[in-house]
C-alpha cells in the first residue's frame, strides 16, 4: 500500500502510570514512550522510505484511548498529522484515573504497605520487585475488572492528571476540561466504533445467575459515570429508566442477554465516543465516522470458554473484531486464516486506511461508494458489513435520541447538548 507501518512498545500497568500526584511520582510515564516514540518517528522515518510530515497515528481499544490522549497532549502537537481512533476515547469510563493517588495506596497496601506518607511511599515501590509489583497489580486487577456493578477506574492504573510545575507534563487537566477548552491537536480524523464492543464487558465480567440477581435488584449501574450523579433518589430512578427502556421492563437473563450488550456498548464507548466527536467538530477538520457490523469466523466469542459455553449467539461484531481485517492474512492471536469474505472487507478497510494516511482523505475513485466527513447538520458515516456503504445519519440514532431525552431530564452536570 506505499506506507511505512510503525508498532512501538511502552510502559504498561503501575511502571507506566503508577502516580502519587506529585513532581516525583507524577505519573503518565506509558503516554510520555508514546511520545517520545513519534519524536524518533519524525527524526528517522525518512531514512526508511517514510514522510515525517505525513504520520498517522491509529489505534483500536486502549490504543484508540491513546491516540486521543495524543491529540489531547500539548507534547505531541506537531508530531502527526492525522489521527484514527477505533472503539475508543480519553472520555471512556475506563481510560482516566481521576485519584492516581488512591489507586497507588490501594497497590501498597495489598503488597504489605499500608504508610500513606509519600516519601515512604516512593521509597518502598522505588527497593520491591518488578514481579511483586506485577503480582499487586495483577490482584487490584482482578478486584475491579470483575465487580459487576461498574469498572472502577480508580483501581486501574491509567492516564490521569498532573500536577502543575517544571518539566514536561503529559496532561495537567481532565480530558472533558481539555476538549472544553478547546486546546487540542486538530488534525483530520476518522473515528468508530462497533455494534458489538460491549460483548467485551461481558467476557470482563464472567456473568453468573447471582450477577443477573445483582443487575436487576440495582439499578445505579446503569447510569454513565460521566453524568457525576450521586448516589441516593435520582441516580437509582434514573438507572431504572435506563434498564426499563433497554429491557422493556423485563428482566435481565441470558435470554436478552444481546439487550445488556446493547446497553454496556453505549455505557463503555459509544455515548463517549459521540462526546468526543461533538468537541472535535467544533475544530473544523475533517472527520469520518463509521461502524463496523461485520462479522469475523473467529472472534472473541468464539474462544473464551465462557462465551463458547453461553455467547455463541450473541449478535454484533465483538470488540477488536476490527483489528484482524487491518492485520490480515491471519486472525492474530487466534491464527486462523481470513476466508474469502474476509478478505475481501479485509482489502477494502486496509484501503481506506492506507488513503487516508497517504492524503488525509480515506476515499478512492475506484469505489463506488463516497465517504463524506461528518456534519452536525448532515450527520453521515460508514457502515462496515457484508458491503460496505454510507449511511445519512448517526450511527446508533435510537438510542442517541434516548439518551438525549433522558439528559435533559436529569440534575446531571454533562452536557446534554453534544446528543443533538
Amino acid at each position: 500500500k506505499d506506507v511505512v507501518l510503525v508498532t512501538f512498545n511502552y510502559r504498561l500497568g503501575p511502571f507506566g502510570f503508577l502516580s502519587l500526584e506529585n513532581e516525583e511520582m507524577s505519573g503518565n510515564y506509558g503516554m510520555k514512550d508514546q511520545v517520545e516514540a513519534l519524536r524518533w518517528v519524525k527524526e528517522n522515518i525518512a531514512s526508511f522510505g517514510g514522510n515525517p510530515q505525513k504520520v498517522t497515528i491509529f489505534g483500536e481499544s486502549a490504543g484508540a484511548v491513546s491516540v486521543h490522549y495524543l491529540m489531547l497532549s500539548p507534547l505531541s502537537k506537531g508530531l502527526f498529522q492525522q489521527a484514527i481512533i477505533q472503539s475508543g476515547t480519553a472520555l471512556c469510563p475506563w481510560s482516566f484515573n481521576p485519584n492516581p493517588k488512591d489507586t497507588a495506596l490501594h497497590l501498597a497496601r495489598t503488597m504489605g504497605c499500608n504508610s500513606t506518607d509519600n516519601n515512604e511511599l516512593i521509597s518502598f515501590f522505588m527497593n520491591a520487585s518488578a514481579s511483586s509489583i506485577v503480582e499487586g497489580s495483577h490482584s487490584q486487577f482482578r478486584e475491579n475488572v470483575y465487580n459487576i456493578e461498574t469498572l472502577n477506574p480508580g483501581r486501574n492504573f491509567i492516564p490521569s492528571k498532573e500536577v502543575e510545575g517544571p518539566g514536561e507534563k503529559f496532561i495537567t487537566k481532565t480530558p472533558r476540561e481539555i476538549l472544553e477548552s478547546g486546546d487540542f491537536v486538530k488534525v483530520p480524523l476518522i473515528m468508530g466504533t462497533l455494534d458489538g464492543d460491549g460483548i467485551v464487558i461481558l467476557t470482563l465480567k464472567r456473568l453468573t445467575a447471582l450477577d443477573f440477581d445483582t443487575l436487576n435488584a440495582m439499578s445505579e449501574w446503569a447510569v454513565p459515570q460521566s453524568w457525576n450523579l450521586p448516589p441516593g433518589e435520582e441516580k437509582n430512578a434514573t438507572g431504572q429508566q435506563i434498564k426499563d427502556h433497554y429491557f422493556k421492563s423485563a428482566s435481565i437473563s441470558w435470554s436478552n442477554i444481546d439487550l445488556l450488550t446493547d446497553l454496556y456498548t453505549d455505557l463503555y464507548i459509544f455515548l463517549d465516543t459521540y462526546h468526543a466527536l461533538s468537541k472535535h467538530l467544533d475544530s473544523k477538520s475533517p472527520i469520518y465516522t463509521y461502524e463496523l457490523t461485520f462479522e469475523t469466523t473467529k472472534t472473541i466469542k468464539s474462544v473464551v470458554p465462557i462465551i463458547q459455553l453461553k455467547f455463541v449467539s450473541l449478535k454484533g461484531s465483538a470488540h477488536s473484531n476490527d483489528v484482524p481485517l487491518l492485520f490480515s492474512p491471519y486472525n492474530m492471536a487466534l491464527q486462523v486464516p481470513l476466508m474469502q469474505r474476509e478478505k475481501n472487507i479485509s482489502d477494502e478497510m486496509t484501503n481506506l486506511w492506507t488513503n487516508f494516511a497517504k492524503n488525509g482523505d480515506p476515499n478512492s475513485e475506484s469505489a463506488n461508494y463516497e465517504w463524506k466527513p461528518y456534519r452536525r447538520n448532515r450527520p453521515q458515516h460508514l457502515e462496515i458489513g457484508t458491503t460496505i456503504k454510507t449511511i445519512k445519519d448517526n450511527v446508533r440514532p435510537e438510542s442517541l435520541k434516548f439518551w438525549r431525552e433522558l439528559c435533559q431530564t436529569s440534575t446531571t452536570d454533562f452536557p446534554c447538548e453534544v446528543f443533538q
